[in-house]
């Protein structure tokens, strides 16, 4: 028993298979198309913002208060920031001659000594901040000298105590 063929031809299967492929490719590339083609116009107007700071020292002791066994000087300096960020700062004294042991600086209630590594050098961490916009703080403080600590290490008992204050900012916002 033969079979008949149900096809009414060639071209009409390819057809058919063509018409098929055509609305399975259109329904999958519809869906992907929707998912992943977006499109959007920017405009990148971005600046950097201003960075203006300023440390000043307004005053010091040049000769030091006596009393007792130690010996304090107080210092100012004027912090100021005019720029465009809030910024926080750290102050750093740096000393010709090694102090550890000798030379404390007394700062916002705390007590600072020379670092075990550097016997030259204080470090006082996030001493403050300043908003942006021409704020400004004036900072004290004061040096502490151990001066049995000092007549030990100086023959003589006399001896400059020379430090350079160095002031860093760093922006927060």
């Amino acid at each position: 028993m033969k079979r008949k063929k149900a096809s009414k031809g060639i071209l009409v299967d390819v057809a058919m298979l063509l018409v098929c492929l055509v609305c399975i490719t259109s329904c999958i590339s519809s869906g992907i198309l929707a998912k992943y083609a977006t499109g959007t116009k920017t405009k990148d107007l971005g600046r950097p913002a201003s960075f203006k700071v300023s440390a000043v020292r307004t005053s010091g002791d040049d000769e030091a208060e006596i009393t007792d066994d130690r010996s304090y000087a107080e210092y100012e300096v004027k912090v100021t920031n005019d720029s465009e960020t809030a910024v926080s700062y750290d102050i750093t004294l740096y000393f010709s001659e090694e102090i550890k042991g000798i030379v404390t600086v007394e700062f916002g209630g705390e007590t600072y000594g020379a670092t075990d590594e550097d016997k030259k050098t204080i470090e006082i961490k996030n001493a403050g901040t300043l908003a942006d916009g021409g704020a400004y703080d004036t900072v004290t403080f004061k040096l502490v000298v151990d001066l049995d600590a000092f007549t030990a290490s100086f023959e003589s008992g006399e001896a400059n105590i020379d430090f350079d204050t160095m002031v860093r900012f760093t922006q927060i916002d």
